[in-house]
């Protein structure tokens, strides 16, 4: 699992204005790309506008990442934990394109498509990239056994039996040992919201936050693992199941691109009461930065 990761930059590469023309061209392509997907997806394209498109799809690795990443956002995604009540939205408009103006947005996308392709080259050893490097040789999933043996308490005023219960958090931890993550998540749904709020619900957040990172979902990911974190009060008896909560919590910032989080989560658990989580919190930390190692930090 150790690495070097040495941070490294790439202003002397990329001037600003080259990086505020990437920034300023994908905002403006963003949405008519989108559109461009959509009418792909409904059928709206024409014979020819269709085999263009497919040609650069299978020839475009970062156009495929991009359509990829517009599927999986379009299709249905778990709700967030705990039901919030959402402002009214106005009536979509639907959007249609000229044959001159798709040809156009083509283009565009191309234009774009090439702009990104520099970025990545010229940031391909930066803090990005170091990231998802760290991430993914520290990421690694909770063990279930001990959660299965926790009580089950039904919230008060709820019809399901706590052997019911109990039956609906094997069935969330089933999916989750199978990684049917959306089976997991939804079961964890219905146990929170039948079951009394003790620290031993919260931590079952944790599941469903790791589901949602399996699931590339990492802002649900941050919102359900801060919950779990921030609702797990007792400190004398869980205080690992709460440094396990932000652990991940701290991975899914650091996939998520937010290293200043990250960093602010990582740094109190060197000195976690749990050891695994202290062990590989101050090992990450000098893969990160090993200029700023806590173990060096300690021997001065």
């Amino acid at each position: 699992m150790q690495f070097l990761a040495y941070k490294t930059t790439c202003d002397a590469v990329l001037e600003d204005d080259a990086r505020r023309r990437v920034n300023q061209l994908r905002e403006e392509n963003l949405k008519q790309k989108h559109a461009y997907f959509e009418l792909y997806q409904n059928g709206q394209l024409s014979d020819d506008e269709k085999q263009v498109f497919e040609q650069n799809l299978r020839e475009d690795p970062l156009l495929q990442y991009e359509f990829k990443k517009f599927k999986t956002q379009s299709d249905a995604t778990p709700q967030p934990l705990f039901d919030q009540p959402q402002p009214e939205q106005p009536e979509a408009k639907v959007v249609r394109f000229s044959r001159q103006s798709r040809i156009r947005l083509l283009s565009l996308a191309a234009s774009l498509t090439l702009l990104l392709g520099v970025f990545w080259w010229v940031n391909r050893g930066n803090g990005s990239e170091i990231n998802h490097q760290l991430y993914a040789s520290y990421f690694e999933r909770p063990n279930t056994g001990v959660v299965k043996m926790d009580w089950s308490l039904k919230a008060p005023g709820t019809q399901t039996s706590n052997s019911e219960l109990a039956e609906i958090k094997n069935e969330a931890l089933d999916a989750f040992e199978a990684e049917d993550w959306h089976t997991a998540i939804q079961k964890i749904d219905t146990y929170v919201k039948k079951s009394e709020r003790t620290d031993d619900t919260y931590y079952l957040l944790v599941y469903a936050g790791v589901s949602y990172m399996e699931l590339g979902l990492y802002n649900q990911a941050i919102e359900t693992l801060t919950l779990s974190m921030e609702n797990i009060k007792d400190l004398v008896n869980n205080s690992r199941r709460k440094e396990t909560a932000q652990w991940y919590l701290a991975l899914a910032y650091l996939k998520n691109g937010n290293t200043q989080k990250f960093l602010e989560l990582t740094r109190p658990l060197t000195q976690a009461t749990n050891k695994k989580v202290r062990a590989n919190a101050i090992q990450i930390l000098c893969d990160f930065n090993p200029e700023n190692c806590p173990e060096k930090t300690e021997t001065h």
